[in-house]
């Protein structure tokens, strides 16, 4: 599954493995090799942080690379450590020096003697190799996305607020799901403040569903979870 913040342009994956400690670090290589080639653009912000671990490479010999593109790295200290790299040339300089921006980071923990979880950080990766799209649901204008987790399958969760009248948002949401080619399964539900809809697809001769639920908070603005099933 793949956890993405808001619309900071960050995403943790997170994927359990079995063998040992080296097959989980493997794996962690092949994950981040994936995230470098389906998105050749693709780099985290910098900072401090990111600067920070860029400053561990500089001595070492990459594990992986593709020549003038990108590197990964392994770092061994309390926990095994896998760094990619992008690689560009620096316009600032004549000596054809290479500049290096972190684009992924991850590190592997044990469940068990055999069983390993994976976590890499990398820009969003939606419709990335290896993961299914996620179909795209539009939120209304006053909405803001919270926390969105996504799974290879192309299913996924879409956490949101906002302000706005109810009436308005589930009007939005039937015009613009139904220009997407959603059909709607029962028209909406209220009670206790609550409002509920389900939306079909049958695209490709296969069937999706997305489940859309909106309440109201404390403080009497929306609240909104979208749950997304292929």
């Amino acid at each position: 599954v793949e956890l993405e913040f808001g619309d900071y342009p960050l995403a943790l994956r997170r994927q359990t493995v079995t063998g040992d400690r080296e097959s989980a670090i493997a794996a962690l290589v092949d994950a981040c090799r994936t995230s470098l080639e389906s998105d050749r653009q693709s780099e985290l912000a910098a900072g401090t942080g990111a600067e920070r671990l860029l400053a561990h490479v500089s001595s070492l010999e990459p594990v992986a690379e593709a020549t003038g593109d990108w590197q990964i790295y392994r770092l061994e200290d309390k926990f095994s450590l896998v760094l990619g790299v992008r690689l560009s040339a620096d316009g600032d300089r004549g000596d054809n020096q290479e500049t290096k921006r972190l684009a992924c980071w991850g590190l592997v923990a044990p469940l068990n003697d055999t069983s390993w979880t994976l976590y890499l950080f990398q820009p969003p990766s939606s419709g990335r190799a290896g993961v299914a799209k996620t179909p795209e649901i539009p939120l209304p204008p006053e909405g803001r996305r919270l926390l969105a987790l996504r799974g290879t399958d192309g299913g996924g969760l879409i956490g949101f607020s906002g302000t706005g009248l109810p009436q308005e948002w589930m009007a939005f949401f039937d015009d613009r799901l139904g220009k997407q080619g959603w059909m709607p399964r029962g028209g909406w539900a209220s009670g206790k403040g609550a409002w509920s809809a389900r939306f079909e697809s049958n695209e490709k001769g296969r069937t999706a569903q997305v489940s859309i639920e909106l309440s109201r908070d404390a403080a009497g603005g929306l609240m909104g979870l979208i749950q997304i099933v292929p």
